[in-house]
This record gives C-alpha cells, sequence and structure tokens, in this order.
C-alpha cells in the first residue's frame, strides 16, 4: 500500500502545473451556476473538473514515458494500475463532496429552499455518471494511448447514452413503466443500486485495465 499511495504522492505532484488552469475552470462554472441559480450545474462541472484531473496525468505519463521508467523500479504494473484508480475515484469523490457543501451554502445564499434529499440523489448521479466516464476512459487510455484513448471513449460514451435512452423508451412507451414507480423504488434501494453499480463497473474497468497493462510493451 506505501508503495501505490507513492505513486498517488507521484501524480499529485503532477498535477501542481494544471492547478491554475483547474481553478479557472472551476471559478468561471461555479460563477454560472451562482448567477444562474442552477445548484446542480454547478455541482457537476465541480465534481467533473476535479474528476478529470486523473486522465491529465497521463498525458504527462505518456509524453515522458514515466511507466516505462517505473518499471524499473521495484514497482509492479498491478499497483501502477491501482494507483490510477484510487487516484481517480478520491478526485472525483472530492469534488463530489466540495459541490454538494458549496450546493447547500449558494442555495442559502440565493434564499432558496435545499431539499436534502434530492440533493443527496443529484450528488449520487453526479458521483456515477463522471465515475462512468472514468472507468470508460481509464482503459481506453491505456489501450491506445492519452490522445486515440479519448477518441475511443466518447465513442463508447455516446453508444451506452444511445442504450440508455433506448431503454428509457422501452420502459416508458412500451412496458409502460411509469416514472412515479420508478422513483419509489429509487427512494427504497437507490443508494444500495448506487453502492453496487459503481463498485460493479470500478471493479470492471480495473480489471480490464491491468490485462492491459500486463500485455502492454513500454
Amino acid at each position: 500500500m506505501k508503495t501505490i499511495m507513492g505513486l498517488v504522492k507521484k501524480d499529485l505532484y503532477t498535477l501542481k502545473s494544471y492547478r491554475k488552469t483547474v481553478l479557472t475552470f472551476l471559478i468561471i462554472f461555479c460563477a454560472v451556476g451562482f448567477f444562474q441559480k442552477i445548484n446542480g450545474f454547478f455541482m457537476m462541472m465541480i465534481a467533473l473538473g476535479l474528476g478529470m484531473c486523473t486522465i491529465a496525468t497521463f498525458n504527462y505519463d505518456e509524453f515522458n514515458h514515466s511507466d516505462r521508467y517505473l518499471l524499473t523500479l521495484p514497482v509492479t504494473r498491478k499497483q501502477v494500475v491501482q494507483s490510477k484508480y484510487i487516484l481517480s475515484f478520491l478526485f472525483l469523490f472530492l469534488g463530489v463532496i466540495i459541490g454538494y457543501l458549496f450546493s447547500i451554502i449558494f442555495a442559502m445564499v440565493n434564499h432558496q429552499t435545499v431539499n436534502m434529499v434530492e440533493l443527496l440523489f443529484s450528488a449520487l448521479g453526479v458521483f456515477f455518471g463522471i465515475g462512468l466516464m472514468q472507468v470508460i476512459q481509464i482503459p481506453c487510455i491505456y489501450r491506445y494511448g492519452a490522445e486515440k484513448g479519448r477518441i475511443q471513449s466518447l465513442i463508447v460514451i455516446a453508444i451506452l447514452i444511445g442504450i440508455a435512452l433506448g431503454i428509457g423508451y422501452l420502459c416508458s412507451n412500451i412496458l409502460s413503466i411509469s416514472m412515479n414507480s420508478l422513483e419509489t423504488w429509487l427512494n427504497h434501494y437507490g443508494i444500495l443500486t448506487f453502492l453496487f453499480l459503481i463498485g460493479f463497473i470500478y471493479i470492471i474497468s480495473y480489471r480490464i485495465s491491468y490485462q492491459i497493462v500486463l500485455k502492454k510493451e513500454f
């Protein structure tokens, strides 16, 4: 675990050069969310900005051939992959928490009523959505490289969105599953479902990435 945390620290030091860009990004979208009084948008952009920081470390590693150097040290390929997933999860978690807290503060400043349950489900939805983007992007980047990997991941995400919209249409128009029934079900089992799904997709993505890295020549 000490080795993995050392790799995480290495990526954190790398991200120092991105801090001004990320901060500018967050300030702009926070201002938009505040003045337009769109708390959900505000939370999503903070989570997206921080959640995507891990992807920036792949650019640095590829440009400087960092993985080739790391593998000359007492570091395994599994530990390298694990450090990326830990970093991505931590940044996303931090982004959602910060966005959640600031959404409450901004709602109070704008004299809006805060529905804590709705805000919590919004936070879970943001976490799942951006987490899904991450777990698709990371294996694609390992497989195709930083630039091509992002393009491939966007294609996969677009396909998944199309499938999700198709399932939604099927449920509401053909199977006649009402949104009220779905909302009732989510109120009872939503958090458990979220925990299961986010854990499942991270595990599957990690296993795919590890198999790619295991066979990759650096």
